[in-house]
């Protein structure tokens, strides 16, 4: 299926002709992409940092639609799936794609991965405040200037560096509480998305989930709902079901392999979760997509 080959950071570095040589980081001109790729499902395969400066748009990702608008900042990660849905006439933006191996060469990278994508699926929208954007708009032209001359590669690792930093302490300041303090059921919450991430493939159970943060299955369900309303089965049902349709959509893999790699005893199992999550099997499922998007 060579529709797991079509990136939309591979179409970000086809579409660069200013840039110097490749450094691995590209200036990022999503209207071009709108006005190209609208409604179209793409693997995002690198960082996206895209600030929003006027206007308003549409984004789905991993099959979750939102709406943003000027002064709010887009942070995806390369195992995200992005679809472009719409944008409106007034739709302005500034941003930056960084190829995975930029981003693992930069001092912060592992730092800032950790704070920002604990979770490989979720998606952080910043709502930054006026002063906020300023900052990352002049950061974001100083890091365009340093692509389309001929600078070391070393000052674009400095200015991704300072980029990234700059991201990260906005997206504390905007989670943790004014008196810096962060309650015990955020912290479980926290922790609990970030153990989810790293096992949901092997396990589906609430109890390890609860004997792994040494909390009893009563304690555990009754902190993520008042965090977050929804139930511990409802996240590791949500992170199942977003990885199949990926995996459904981007591999060649069978129905059998993907039940596999997911966790499940048996293709039976898969195709009764699946098709209770979506309302159909997962042979019909990528049937109708590949038929849908002429593949």
């Amino acid at each position: 299926m060579d529709h797991a080959k079509e990136t939309l950071s591979a179409l970000v570095q086809e579409m660069q002709t200013v840039t110097t040589y490749d450094k691995g980081v590209y200036i990022l001109n999503i209207e071009f992409f709108f006005d190209k790729y609208s409604n179209k499902m793409l693997r995002a395969g690198a960082f996206f940092y895209i600030l929003v400066e006027g206007g308003t748009t549409e984004f789905v990702v991993d099959c979750h639609s939102h709406v943003v608008g000027k002064g709010d900042m887009l942070l995806v990660a390369p195992g995200m799936s992005l679809e472009l849905v719409k944008k409106s006439f007034d739709f302005g933006s500034c941003g930056l794609c960084m190829d995975p191996f930029f981003f693992d060469s930069l001092s912060v990278g592992n730092y800032v991965y950790k704070q920002l994508y604990n979770s490989s699926y979720t998606t952080y929208i910043l709502r930054l405040e006026d002063s906020d954007a300023g900052y990352i708009r002049k950061t974001l032209e100083l890091t365009f200037h340093y692509l389309t001359s001929d600078h070391p590669v070393e000052m674009t690792r400095s200015l991704g560096n300072f980029l990234l930093l700059q991201i990260t302490e906005i997206f504390h300041i905007r989670n943790v509480h004014s008196a810096g303090r962060v309650s015990r059921a955020d912290t479980i919450f926290r922790l609990f998305r970030k153990l989810l991430a790293e096992n949901y493939r092997k396990e589906h159970e609430l109890l390890f989930y609860a004997t792994s943060l040494n909390v009893s299955r009563t304690y555990l369900s009754r902190m993520i709902r008042q965090v977050s309303g929804k139930t511990v089965n409802d996240y590791i049902k949500e992170v199942l079901y977003r990885d199949a349709r990926r995996l459904l959509i981007f591999t060649d893999l069978t129905v059998k392999e993907i039940a596999e790699q997911l966790g499940f005893s048996d293709q039976s199992s898969f195709g009764k979760f699946f098709k209770k999550e979506s309302g159909t099997s997962p042979a019909n499922f990528r049937d109708g997509y590949k038929k849908l998007h002429n593949l």
